[in-house]
């Protein structure tokens, strides 16, 4: 979801200029950026995520 979230709201900001859209795709997005900036797990959420879409990392990755 991220990823192609922020790659929206750089379309829309840096691209379309379309900053009322882009501010309300940031709020939408706020959330889970606080949870993941202030909940003092980011790496592991990080790891989390890449393992989801398919892309496992850290030690476990290597043993896979």
């Amino acid at each position: 979801m991220l990823p192609k979230a922020h790659a929206k709201l750089y379309e829309l900001t840096a691209v379309q200029k379309n900053y009322a859209a882009a501010q309300k795709l940031f709020f939408e997005m706020l959330p889970l950026l606080e949870l993941m900036e202030g909940g003092g797990k980011y790496t592991q959420f990080v790891k989390a995520a890449c393992g989801l879409a398919g892309h496992p990392v850290g030690r476990r990755a290597a043993r896979c």
